[in-house]
């Protein structure tokens, strides 16, 4: 798991280096093709390119908790169905001792 953390920390940090990369290419290709393409446009398309890289970062970290929160279940279910089995053969003598002396105190009171 925490291989799995330091592996999505590094391709955050690539991705983010790989965003200020596309800002500054599209800076020059801007400046290059200003006919073509609307600063605004170039703007608005960088920010989306950032955004969808920190929410795709976002999207795998959730995704790795989701994973870690499965795996705690399941080992808290398998922890339960153990008590349990461990338990029930216990509480089945002690709820049958309970009903001994029910009926014994009954008797007694006849």
């Amino acid at each position: 798991m925490k291989q799995n953390e330091e592996l999505r920390s590094h391709l955050e940090k690539l991705r983010l280096e790989q965003a200020s990369l596309l800002k500054v290419s599209n800076i020059n290709t801007q400046s290059d093709n200003s006919i073509s393409n609307s600063p605004e446009l170039v703007t608005e398309n960088l920010s989306l390119k950032d955004q969808l890289i920190k929410e795709q970062s976002r999207s795998e970290g959730l995704s790795a908790e989701i994973m870690k929160l499965s795996a705690e279940l399941r080992k808290a279910v398998q922890a339960q169905n153990n008590l349990t089995r461990l338990y029930r053969p216990v509480l089945r003598e002690i709820e049958s001792n309970l009903m001994k002396m029910k009926q014994e105190t009954y008797a007694t009171i006849q």
